[in-house]
C-alpha cells in the first residue's frame, strides 16, 4: 500500500512540473508584457520579454526586486489598490493602470491579474497591454 501511494503522489509532482513547465512557457512567449511576482509581497520573479520592451529595462534589473521599490509603478497607491482587490477575490481583469519606462516616460496599460498556486507559493500573474496614448477612462476635457 506505501508503494502505491509513493507511486500516486510521485506521478502528482511530475503533472505538477510539467503544467508548470506549459505556463513557463506559455508566459515567456506571450506578445503581451507579463509578469510573475510573489504574493502578497510583489518580488518580481520572471518577466517576460514584452515587458522589458515596455518598460525599457533588462531582465537583470527586474528580477528578485519589489516591484514598488523599482519605479515601474507609476503610482504605488493604484499597485496597492490592485494587491488588494486580488486579496479580496484572486482575479481583476481590466484594471487601467501606468508603468514608467527608464526614459521616465508613462505608459498606459490594461492590465488583468491572478493569484496562482503554485508549488513555491502564491503568486500573481499579471498580463498588460499597451494603452494608446489617447486611451483612459477618465472624460475628454471639454473644448474651450
Amino acid at each position: 500500500m506505501q508503494h502505491f501511494r509513493n507511486r500516486i503522489r510521485v506521478q502528482k509532482a511530475v503533472s505538477r512540473d510539467r503544467a508548470e513547465a506549459k505556463f513557463r512557457d506559455i508566459f515567456h512567449a506571450n506578445p503581451a508584457a507579463s509578469l510573475l511576482l510573489s504574493f502578497p509581497e510583489g518580488q518580481i520573479l520572471e518577466t517576460n520579454a514584452a515587458f522589458c520592451a515596455l518598460v525599457g529595462r533588462p531582465v537583470a534589473e527586474l528580477i528578485q526586486r519589489p516591484i514598488a521599490a523599482l519605479g515601474v509603478w507609476s503610482d504605488l497607491e493604484n499597485y496597492q489598490q490592485l494587491v488588494r482587490r486580488l486579496h479580496q477575490s484572486d482575479s481583476v481583469t481590466s484594471f487601467e493602470s501606468s508603468f514608467c519606462t527608464q526614459t521616465g516616460d508613462t505608459q498606459g496599460v490594461l492590465l488583468s491579474a491572478k493569484v496562482m498556486r503554485f508549488q513555491r507559493g502564491p503568486q500573481m500573474v499579471i498580463t498588460a497591454i499597451a494603452l494608446p496614448a489617447q486611451s483612459s477612462s477618465l472624460p475628454a476635457p471639454p473644448p474651450p
